[in-house]
């Protein structure tokens, strides 16, 4: 065996009887706390399934995080080259604290009579002692194992292995394969399976073209632990398991303080009451075409205007041509990445499967910390709606903004022929469902706006006409008929035809109400001319009265 270090002081190891944490996202949480401290766990797995890549990542976390040296003893490949995976993560590079050692069986081993695993033990004892090693790996030990003929020998000596780790108050990682069928164990130590406290099964299958990786923990020996297989993913930060912890209770949220958060169109948050609810979902469904993305980018302009962190996440289509066309409405997306609010990312739908995009977005977000997101589209992530995998990954990605609270805007293409139905099939558990679509009249394709539903806010249920300008996004009232509405030129004309009806109209009304004026006083001039007559007649008649009648 090769050492790849050199000896340093051995540091202080940590108290014995507690569980010792991987680190890894979603690990700890199945495991109920970690692996088990001073006791030893199997990792069973196929070739690809990432068995080396979770045992590095326990030993980094452990060195890095919890002040455990972990030594890492490989017989299928020299300490190089696990330096070299170690550096290819987001890991931090390789701790002071981390040991590789290689033990390889080349091809032109020989074994001279029996032998038995008491030289490799002896080696770690001093490994050890002279590094303070708390956590071991060992990887590919049934290359070793399997030379020996009689599997009495081989039970024997991995019964031995096993004693002297618990011994020794150790935490240990041992890798089996896993061929074929993933439930049958190639490991070529007897009985293995049943002497170690923790049993992890990391399985790959395919569906379609889609690749899927299950992480279950298929035995804990004295501990609690979640059951069900869980998705992984492995991304440039290591492996991370999909898994939502019980729901907590949110007060706030239930007496209804969180407050809501400007979409960015003033129309469209009048329709809203205000605005979405701060760390809600909202689904943004329409047809090519119908400004899902314009409206996605005036959503993210606003929050990075507020002064609030935004992701913007991108399927097929690169972001420098996202930013331009939202330049032609006066957005200006540039100058928030400048000033690091804003995080633009480029997605390619078809190069991962799904569990592996949300675990690459849920990196994003560890790394920028955003109040607000969009995911457009997310219909690419669920490209057929009917692919559990896709379904279980959306569902996933949605729980996890609503655990933190982080406000989300996703958009999703609709179906040619059903309009109201969403691709990704995610609407029913999206908080609010805004939809666009088109109306085509009179020569016209024109862009409008419903409000299918709002959960927890007041809504309007009006049709609206979405207008692009120059100045920016508005949402004009339709024209309503009978059957059907007026939008676009249609709407226009329509308005200006009864706007030119009204003018009439009043005109009308004044030349009555001035005729009717003139009526009148002609009438006053009548009576004002009658009344004269009138005083005329009793003067004439009193000036014909006889002196004795005055007296």
């Amino acid at each position: 065996m090769t050492e790849s270090v050199p000896a340093q002081e051995a540091p202080r190891r940590p108290a014995p009887g507690t569980k010792a944490p991987t680190g890894i996202p979603g690990v700890d949480e199945i495991l109920g706390g970690g692996l088990p401290r001073g006791r030893p766990t199997l990792v069973i797995g196929d070739a690809g399934a990432g068995k080396t890549v979770f045992c590095l990542q326990a030993l980094v976390n452990g060195a890095t995080h919890s002040g455990e040296p972990g030594l890492y003893l490989s017989f299928e490949e020299d300490g190089g080259g696990l330096r070299r995976t170690v550096e290819s993560f987001a890991w931090g590079g390789v701790p002071d604290d981390l040991h590789f050692h290689d033990a390889l069986v080349g091809d032109d081993f020989e074994s001279q009579g029996d032998f038995d695993l008491a030289g490799l033990l002896a080696i770690l004892d001093h490994l050890c002692e002279r590094h303070g090693i708390s956590r071991i790996v060992l990887d590919g030990l049934d290359q070793l194992v399997g030379l020996l003929p009689d599997p009495v020998v081989r039970e024997h000596e991995t019964r031995k292995l096993l004693g002297w780790i618990r011994a020794r108050d150790r935490t240990l990682i041992l890798t089996g394969k896993a061929l074929g069928d993933p439930a049958v164990l190639r490991f070529g130590l007897a009985g293995i399976e049943y002497g170690v406290d923790c049993v992890i099964r990391l399985e790959r299958e395919r569906s379609g073209g889609t690749v899927r990786r299950t992480f279950n923990v298929a035995k804990y020996r004295g501990s609690a632990h979640a059951e069900n297989a869980y998705p992984y993913a492995i991304t440039s930060k290591g492996i991370a398991v999909s898994y939502l912890a019980s729901y907590v209770p949110d007060m706030n949220r239930a007496a209804g303080v969180l407050g809501t958060v400007p979409t960015g169109v003033y129309d469209l948050d009048e329709m809203l009451r205000g605005g979405l609810i701060r760390g809600s979902t909202t689904l943004l469904t329409g047809s090519p075409g119908t400004a899902k993305t314009t409206l996605s980018g005036i959503f993210i302009d606003a929050a990075c205007r507020r002064g609030d962190r935004a992701l913007m996440v991108l399927y097929d289509d690169y972001p420098d041509r996202v930013v331009a066309n939202l330049r032609s409405i006066g957005l200006d997306l540039k100058s928030h990445v400048d000033n690091g609010l804003l995080r633009l990312e480029y997605i390619v739908s078809s190069a991962s499967g799904p569990e592996q995009q949300v675990a690459v977005i849920l990196n994003w977000i560890a790394e920028h910390g955003p109040a607000c997101i969009v995911i457009d589209p997310l219909s690419a992530l669920v490209r057929s709606g009917r692919n559990r995998f896709e379904i279980d990954a959306a569902e996933k990605l949605i729980q996890t903004l609503r655990a933190r609270d982080i406000t989300a805007v996703m958009t999703s293409l609709t179906d040619a022929e059903n309009h109201e139905t969403s691709a990704s099939h995610i609407s029913t558990v999206a908080d609010t469902w805004i939809h666009l679509d088109y109306g085509i009249r009179s020569g016209e394709r024109n862009r409008v706006l419903t409000i299918v539903k709002a959960r927890g806010i007041g809504h309007s249920n009006k049709v609206r006409e979405l207008v692009l300008g120059d100045d920016g996004v508005r949402l004009d009232k339709v024209y309503p008929l009978e059957q059907g509405m007026l939008i676009g030129g249609a709407r226009i004309a329509r308005e200006q035809q009864d706007f030119a009806q009204a003018r009439e109209d009043r005109q009308s009304v004044a030349d009555r109400l001035q005729r009717q004026a003139q009526d009148r006083l002609r009438l006053i001039d009548r009576i004002a001319q009658l009344s004269e007559e009138l005083r005329q007649i009793d003067r004439v008649g009193n000036g014909g009265a006889s002196d004795d009648d005055q007296h």
